[in-house]
């Protein structure tokens, strides 16, 4: 026999109660259809008598996931009843589409559930009910599977089933009846949903309570952790409340000293350098040979030194206007300013009206401009080694002019001599003759002087005419150094106006440097650069570049 997938219950037997021998009333029992499946589940239920019994509905269908309750009334009788009733009921069951009446005939498809029936008193019937009720399983509703009922809930679906068999036997004849058993299954179900959500609340409750123990000695360990820590702070605190106004005292010192520094007079740097003796730095330089000689600045003369981290001594002399006030301020200025893309100064040497500075690290190819001559017959400079030196200066007057947030830094010597190249060709800026603020006065966005210092090619009109110095007074001297990178020609107003001229007529690529094999991209950036350089060459100030926004473009 095909094994049943409807579950039914009572499973093995109907009971029907039996006040007395001769019965007036109809007796009913109720047969619960469940399907488990997620396919609908015909059925058909037949009994051996049925002309003593009514089974409403006696057809139909279970769908997927849900119960269908059957009444079986048990008719009034005129005689007794056996005692032993032999009577049978057969719930015949179909998975799927039950087609056309043919398919009930086919004993491989249709599964059977046989029922005995019973007679018992009316208290019995009740106790049975209550022991025997089905353990229903109720469709969640977020249509989750169903979920199995706690003893609570099954209570109450047991009271709800012996309310309906009441019920019906209160109104045997009246066509309200299912009508109250619809409002007995309502109920039982509301019972039901009750029982679940008190059940899961009691255990969301004590998942929190095991929760809330776990961490309460966590809690409890960091409140004395906290605790031990409040002293330290506080006396942190008081610390730092004593010794604040020792700091604002010392800086007011110090203001008071700089603003009582006389003219003429230089400033000490023993905090930021370490003075050296003439005589230690004489025998470092050969006592200043000429053979020893690297180049000469605005400000003085740079010679070859040896020792640890020592490569050049830069010497500055007081000629003409030069004040012991400038070298000051520039001392002040290098002491400051510390950058991958520019020369650092270690230490000084002061003797009458003589200073030198200790410059660390010299790079070891030399200038830009040597290279560009290709000085003791060194190789070219390729294409990326020339864009990345323009990069680096760019870079390195980038961090000149920010290094101070109150103020802002010139060098006003920027050129391909004062450019040095590493062993990894990197660029690094030297010669910084910055802005001596001991005789310089602003006005507005410039500085005014009257020492005019640097090479000619490199000054911009405002400063070799008025004077007048503004941040864009080394973008000038910058436009001039790509010119000089792009052609290896020497800086001055021809190189200006014949780049001007190539630019308007889309010729630059013929004036690059012979060397040079540009390919396709090169030249167009070539033309690019070329374009770049007569913005820094501009006449008007504000029209120039920044070297933010030149350094966005070489180096986006």
């Amino acid at each position: 026999m095909l094994e049943s997938k409807l579950v039914v219950h009572p499973a093995s037997e109907l009971v029907f109660n039996d006040e007395n021998a001769k019965a007036p009333k109809n007796r009913t029992s109720t047969l619960a259809l469940s399907n488990p499946l997620d396919e609908p589940i015909h059925f058909k239920i037949k009994t051996t008598n049925p002309k003593r019994y009514s089974v409403r509905p006696n057809a139909g269908v279970v769908l997927p996931q849900s119960t269908v309750e059957v009444i079986v009334s048990l008719l009034a009788q005129t005689e007794p009843i056996e005692e032993k009733v032999k009577d049978m009921f057969e719930v015949h069951s179909l998975v799927g589409d039950a087609g056309d009446d043919t398919m009930w005939e086919n004993k491989e498809l249709v599964a059977r559930n046989r029922l005995t029936v019973s007679l018992i008193a009316v208290q019995q019937e009740q106790a049975v009910s209550a022991a025997t009720a089905p353990k229903p399983r109720m469709e969640g509703t977020d249509g989750a599977k169903p979920t199995q009922l706690g003893d609570a809930a099954l209570q109450a679906i047991a009271e709800a089933l012996q309310l309906n068999t009441l019920l019906a036997l209160v109104y045997p004849d009246n066509q309200e009846a299912p009508l109250h058993i619809e409002i007995g299954k309502a109920a039982a179900y509301a019972a039901a949903l009750a029982a679940i959500e008190i059940q899961q609340l009691r255990a969301e409750l004590a998942a929190k309570e095991q929760e809330l123990q776990r961490l309460c000695p966590e809690l409890a360990a960091k409140e004395q952790e906290l605790q031990r820590l409040c002293p330290d702070l506080a006396a942190n605190e008081q610390e730092l409340q004593r010794l604040c106004p020792d700091l604002a005292a010392k800086d007011g010192q110090i203001d008071k000293s700089e603003c009582n520094q006389p003219a003429g007079t230089s400033a000490r740097f023993d905090d930021a350098f370490r003075q050296l003796v003439l005589a230690t730095l004489a025998a470092g330089t050969s006592n200043g040979a000429t053979e020893s000689l690297l180049g000469e600045g605005a400000f003085g003369r740079m010679k070859g030194a040896t020792g640890p981290r020592v490569d050049s001594v830069q010497r500055w002399q007081r000629e003409g206007r030069q004040r012991a006030a400038t070298v000051a301020s520039e001392l002040l200025s290098l002491s400051k300013v510390s950058h991958p893309n520019i020369i650092a100064t270690m230490s000084y040497v002061e003797s009458g009206d003589e200073w030198c500075f200790v410059n660390a690290c010299m790079p070891k190819n030399g200038s830009v401009r040597d290279r560009l001559d290709r000085k003791t017959s060194t190789p070219p400079l390729t294409w990326f080694q020339r864009h990345r030196i323009a990069a680096d200066v760019a870079r390195g007057m980038h961090h000149i002019q920010t290094a101070f947030p109150d103020r802002a830094l010139i060098h006003l010597d920027l050129t391909t001599d004062h450019v040095l190249l590493d062993e990894h060709f990197t660029a690094r800026v030297s010669d910084s003759g910055l802005i001596r603020a001991a005789h310089k006065t602003f006005e507005g966005s410039y500085v005014c002087t009257q020492d005019t210092q640097g090479a000619l090619a490199y000054l911009c009109p405002e400063l070799l005419i008025e004077g007048r110095m503004t941040i864009k007074t080394d973008v000038y001297a910058f436009g001039m150094i790509l010119l000089e990178l792009l052609t290896a020609a020497k800086a001055g107003p021809s190189l200006k106006t014949s780049t001007r001229k190539a630019v308007k007529n889309n010729t630059v690529f013929e004036m690059l440097d012979s060397t040079l094999e540009p390919t396709e991209a090169e030249r167009q950036s070539g033309s690019e650069l070329a374009t770049l350089a007569l913005a820094c060459l501009e006449e008007a100030a504000d029209d120039r570049p920044s070297f933010e926004s030149i350094l966005a473009t070489l180096d986006p």
